[in-house]
């Protein structure tokens, strides 16, 4: 569970997400018709429930395109089952197999970074 506190009303949101762990930093994509991100642009603190424990750190909502891709290669490293859900295949090297299915996820999605974890 990710909880955002909303800029205009000031009041706590949380919703559930999936999440994948690049050493201390969650990775987590979201589709641009949900609103919850949009309290991150800019940075934001954040409430994280992860496994039963609370932890606060930093969220940063990407949306810009080529910043995307490459939070979607990071998340596809760190996490391959997210390959089958997003369309896109990465090669032995990293690489995705198909640059413009990376291009179509990327133009199809919110990549949020969350950092400085800590309880």
């Amino acid at each position: 569970l990710i909880t955002v506190t909303g800029r205009k009303s000031g009041q706590p949101h949380t919703t559930p997400v999936n999440y994948a762990r690049l050493g201390n930093e969650l990775l987590i994509v979201s589709s641009p018709d949900r609103t919850w991100w949009k309290n991150l642009r800019g940075g934001a603190p954040v409430k994280i429930r992860l496994q039963g424990r609370d932890a606060i750190g930093q969220g940063r909502a990407i949306e810009h395109q080529p910043e995307v891709a490459e939070g979607l290669i990071e998340l596809l490293k760190a996490a391959p089952a997210y390959q089958k859900y997003l369309g896109v295949s990465l090669a032995p090297d990293g690489q995705p197999l198909d640059p413009a299915a990376l291009a179509k996820a990327a133009q199809t999605r919110v990549m949020v970074k969350i950092s400085g974890l800590r309880p």
